[in-house]
């Protein structure tokens, strides 16, 4: 081939990635056509032919031919179709049947040939582990560790937080908020959460508030927990207004404990007009979810008569609901709940029970309480000598 040919098919391969950059797929389908005979660009422009028939973009849609292109190219040895090979295999679309092991395998020839995004993937394959692949944190440290030593942006941040939780390799703060920082710089969502937790912890970085309210606000459109923790910041700040601003933002996102965090704020007035009413509407949505705070606060609002009418019997039928679930507080009020006999029969024996279910954990009122009740024998055979 000629130095002129090959300059102007040079110019052509950098057209046409323009044009598909700027969703002219015809423009962009027509120079993969041609670039295909250029040896130098024949696995690019086959790579891009196969995603214009796959997708329909620019030619008509022809899934057929488009994984017979990529087949060829895997037989090749082309890494980048190994790669989307194994993403075909390992989610099952395309008309491809899943299979975990093939994708697996593909993704390893592609990792070999130092593909980042196959490396990154096997990253994730072997952190979590999944069907037929069990977890191995020293093989996802491997890929994740490779992928990032090429800049890939994920990876980055996936190592960074194996480092921070100590996960398959010595827990290292310093490490993790480096590896947070390259992945936050090249805009990556997961790299400036994490490199946010650590400037507000101050977590292998000095504590820093104001950069970690920056980088929870760069990404609260996308994370809904970004929004959570900026209302959390805020009121911490006592700047209530600002907390309310942000909590309704993820709670319309339909994020439960932002929901949650807004009951408080009906209740008191702080940062938001007064209303107990809605208060208790919204504890009693979040707790019919499941969400056990809410349960026992719902004990609470009937139990004081908060935005609704006093109710012995839905107190105690949401705080029994909560303290069965394992909450520490709940579990402490049925015990009272059984001793004055409210919403249910007086029950020192049921006390008891509940009181030494709470103390077990640890909780000092409870273990003093427990004392008391060997003391005296209620609900439990006198036994002065454990009371003491």
């Amino acid at each position: 081939m000629s130095c002129n040919k090959r300059q102007k098919n040079k110019i052509d391969h950098e057209a046409f990635l323009a044009f598909y950059k700027n969703k002219d797929y015809k423009k962009a389908f027509k120079l993969f056509s041609k670039l295909v005979d250029d040896n130098e660009y024949f696995q690019p422009a086959s790579f891009h032919l196969y995603l214009s028939y796959i997708h329909g973009k620019g030619t008509k849609k022809n899934i057929k031919k488009g994984i017979q292109i990529l087949k060829e190219l895997v037989k090749d040895g082309y890494r980048i179709a190994q790669t989307a090979i194994a993403s075909h295999y390992y989610f099952g679309f395309s008309k491809f049947e899943q299979n975990l092991k093939k994708a697996v395998h593909y993704y390893e020839l592609a990792a070999l040939q130092g593909c980042p995004d196959a490396q990154e993937a096997l990253g994730r394959i072997y952190y979590h582990g999944t069907e037929g692949v069990s977890a191995n944190y020293d093989l996802a440290f491997k890929y994740w560790e490779q992928a990032s030593d090429q800049g890939k942006a994920n990876a980055q941040s996936s190592l960074g937080t194996m480092y921070a939780r100590g996960v398959g390799v010595s827990r290292d703060d310093y490490k993790a908020t480096k590896l947070f920082k390259l992945a936050a710089k090249q805009g990556d969502i997961e790299g400036k959460r994490f490199l946010a937790r650590s400037y507000l912890k101050g977590l292998g970085v000095k504590k820093n508030t104001d950069k970690a309210i920056s980088l929870y606000k760069q990404i609260a459109k996308d994370v809904d927990i970004a929004n959570y923790f900026l209302g959390e910041i805020y009121t911490e700040k006592k700047d209530f207004k600002e907390a309310v601003k942000w909590f309704l933002i993820a709670s319309h996102k339909n994020h439960i404990p932002s929901k949650y965090r807004l009951i408080w704020f009906y209740e008191t007035g702080n940062g938001i007009a007064q209303n107990k009413e809605q208060a208790f509407e919204l504890c009693k949505l979040i707790a019919e979810a499941g969400f056990e705070q809410a349960q026992f606060d719902l004990g609470r609002f009937y139990a004081q008569g908060i935005g609704t009418n006093i109710n012995p019997k839905k107190t105690f039928q949401w705080t029994k609901l909560a303290a069965e679930k394992g909450f520490l507080d709940a579990q402490m009020q049925l015990a009272y709940l059984y001793q004055i006999g409210f919403g249910t029969e007086l029950s020192h024996k049921k006390c008891f029970k509940w009181t030494k279910k709470t103390a077990e954990q640890g909780d000092d009122i409870a273990s003093y309480l427990l004392g008391s009740f060997y003391m005296r024998g209620k609900g439990i055979k006198q036994n002065i000598e454990e009371g003491i």
